[in-house]
């Protein structure tokens, strides 16, 4: 379940919607439903890359921007019609926290 998806749970809930409903919804059973709202503050306060599913407080901030600028060039890749392999997109990442780490 990526992070935006517990976002999602979260504001369904403060908006009146129960536990049982949303581990319907969600496909997901009740505790599992009532331990993300018990974290709420963290997965809120969480600015991660579109379909990430942890946070770690391990993390740095590079990585979080190499995986933004990823998904931003592999989403360009799509949109004109580029088939992008595992191994081009090893490089592009790698090159990206190149860059970024580079003053």
């Amino acid at each position: 379940m990526t992070i935006q998806q517990k976002q999602e749970i979260t504001h369904k809930y403060e908006d009146g919607v129960r536990v049982v409903e949303l581990a319907r919804q969600y496909n997901k059973s009740q505790s599992t439903i009532s331990t993300i709202l018990a974290k709420k503050k963290d997965i809120m306060s969480a600015k991660v890359a579109k379909g990430v599913s942890i946070i770690t407080k391990h993390r740095r901030q590079t990585l979080e921007d190499v995986e933004e600028l990823l998904l931003i060039w592999i989403h360009s890749k799509e949109l004109v019609g580029d088939r992008v392999s595992k191994v081009i997109i090893c490089e592009k990442a790698r090159k990206l926290h190149e860059d970024l780490l580079t003053p």
